[in-house]
């Protein structure tokens, strides 16, 4: 068995870490307060972990708006299927993995409030 992560992201927003394990994505997030993470949505679950920092997922589920606070060392999860962005309130580290392969659809427009 082996384990490599590589750099995905060097961008403002913070550095991103992410490999395979199994049929697995994995990715440990750097994020900078004020930025945020996601705008898309996934096929499948998406876990989240908060390891350090303050968070929020915001969803957009039947038109309305949804914030929920990440709890460190807590599962978050977001239903495939599920527009969602994170917000960074501080320098926030984060842990995710997906349900399967990590493919994901934009979703422009829908949290331009959100975003930097």
């Amino acid at each position: 068995m082996s384990l490599e992560f590589s750099v995905w992201d060097r961008g403002r927003a913070g550095n991103g870490y992410g490999g395979q394990v199994g049929d697995r994505w994995c990715s440990i997030m750097e994020t900078r307060r004020g930025f945020t993470r996601g705008n898309h949505v996934h096929g499948v679950d998406q876990f989240t972990v908060l390891l350090s920092g303050r968070m929020k997922v915001v969803t957009y589920v039947d038109g309305e708006y949804r914030e929920t606070m990440l709890e460190r060392d807590r599962v978050h999860v977001t239903k495939a299927g599920v527009p969602h962005i994170t917000v960074a309130l501080d320098d926030s580290v984060g842990y995710e993995w997906w349900d399967g392969s990590s493919s994901m659809t934009s979703c422009e427009g829908i949290f331009d409030e959100y975003l930097q």
